[in-house]
C-alpha cells in the first residue's frame, strides 16, 4: 500500500460489515484522492455489562439507528 504524504487529501470511509447480537465490525479504508486504498482495517466493538463483565445484548436503539 503506498503511504500518504503530509496535505494529501485523505478520505475514511466506514461501513459496518457484520452486526449480532452483542458485537459490531466496521470495516474502515483510508484512500486517497485517486481512491487509492492507503490502509483497512477491521474494528469489532463488544457491547459488555460493566458489572458482570460479560458480553450483552447491543441497545434496541443502537441497532435501530445502525439499521436505517
Amino acid at each position: 500500500m503506498p503511504p500518504a504524504r503530509l496535505d494529501d487529501m485523505l478520505e475514511v470511509q466506514t461501513e459496518i460489515t457484520s452486526m449480532r447480537g452483542t458485537s459490531l465490525v466496521f470495516t474502515q479504508r483510508i484512500v486517497n484522492a485517486e481512491n487509492t486504498v492507503l490502509n483497512e482495517a477491521e474494528v469489532l466493538i463488544v457491547c459488555v455489562d460493566p458489572l458482570l463483565m460479560k458480553p450483552r445484548a447491543l441497545p434496541k436503539s443502537i441497532v435501530a439507528e445502525f439499521k436505517q
